[in-house]
Order: structure tokens, then sequence, then C-alpha cells
């Protein structure tokens, strides 16, 4: 579920800047809040801002080229270990996501068995 007032909160930041959404504007203090309303939060401000995709890949295949392209299974973003509240930065949360399946992807396109079809393989947070 998106925190609402997170979510606020990096929205009118963002919106204050003449600045692309960085980790700069998830760089502050969040105190018990359930890891994945931080990871939906995350992912709706993304979409609404970048037109970018937070999902969950099982075994991708990922393709290094001019760009890095990604196949795969898409899964639930929720897989059972972000049910426990977490107090600390919010960037730092974010990046705690690198390497465990979560990808930021621009572009995404997908099979009627929900696969990746193609898309592009962003940082998840830069």
């Amino acid at each position: 579920m998106v925190n609402k007032d997170i979510y606020d909160k990096v929205m009118s930041d963002y919106c204050s800047h003449a600045v692309e959404l960085s980790g700069e504007h998830f760089n502050f203090t969040v105190n018990n809040v359930k890891k994945m309303d931080l990871l939906d939060t995350y992912a709706k401000l993304q979409n609404d801002i970048n037109g970018d995709s937070v999902i969950r890949v099982e075994n991708p295949i990922i393709i290094k080229s001019v760009k890095l392209m990604i196949s795969g299974k898409i899964l639930p973003l929720d897989n059972g270990s972000l049910n426990s509240l977490y107090s600390g930065n919010y960037e730092d949360f974010l990046k705690s996501l690198d390497g465990t399946g979560v990808y930021r992807i621009l572009g995404l396109h997908t099979d009627e068995d929900n696969s990746v079809k193609t898309g592009e393989v962003l940082d998840f947070v830069w």
C-alpha cells in the first residue's frame, strides 16, 4: 500500500526542484513503516514521475549491449520478506534491495503469461 505522507513528501520535493528524481529525494528518515509500503510508494513515484515500472523478476536474463535489457517471469513485488517494519533512511532501504530480483524498468512490455518481453534495466536508485 502506498504511504500517502511519504509519497506527498517526495512528490513535493521533486516538484519544487528542477532536477531529475534521484536518491537525494529519498534521503530522509522513516519510522515504523512496513517495508512493502516503502517499495510500493517508490514504485508509484517512479511510475508517476518517469513512467518506469518497478518489478520483481524470477531468474532474470540480462543482456548487455548498448543498454541492459531484461527478460524473465514477473513475480509479485511482495515475496514475503517485506512484511516487517522499517525505521531508518529511506534511500538506504531502497539501496538494500539491489541484487534481490527487484528492478526498475524503462519501456516494460510483457507477454500474455506475465513475462518480460522487453525492457531496459535502469539503476534502481542513483
